[in-house]
C-alpha cells in the first residue's frame, strides 16, 4: 500500500526528517484517541502496552509482523456535534415595523 501513494510517502519522510519529535507525538496522540475509543486492544496478532504516556504496539509473535490496514475515521470516533461557535449577523432594526393593527389611527 505504501507503493500506491509515493507522494504521501515522500511527504511523510520529509516530515520525519524535519520534525521527528512532532511526528512521533502525533502518532502517540492518534493512539491515545484510538485507545480512548476502545479500538486499540491486544489480540492474537499484537500486544498493546501502555507505559506512562507512551503507547507501544508490539507483535504477539516476534517472528511474524502483521501490518493492519484501516481508515482513521473508523478507528477514532469523534463526537457527532463538534463545538463550533456560531455568530449571527446583527438583525435589521425594526423601526416599529410591522405596525400593530390600528397604530396609524391611534397616533392621531
Amino acid at each position: 500500500m505504501m507503493n500506491d501513494d509515493l507522494d504521501w510517502m515522500q511527504s511523510l519522510g520529509d516530515a520525519v526528517e524535519v520534525d521527528e519529535p512532532g511526528v512521533l507525538a502525533a502518532i502517540q496522540a492518534f493512539r491515545r484517541k484510538a485507545e480512548a475509543a476502545g479500538n486499540l486492544k491486544s489480540d492474537d496478532k499484537q500486544k498493546v502496552v501502555v507505559e506512562k504516556e507512551v503507547i507501544v504496539i508490539q507483535p504477539a509473535n516476534p517472528e511474524v509482523i502483521y501490518v493492519p490496514t484501516y481508515q482513521p475515521s473508523t478507528v477514532v470516533v469523534y463526537s457527532s456535534t463538534p463545538y463550533a461557535p456560531m455568530y449571527y449577523p446583527a438583525p435589521y432594526p425594526s423601526y416599529y415595523y410591522p405596525y400593530p393593527p390600528g397604530a396609524a389611527f391611534a397616533t392621531g
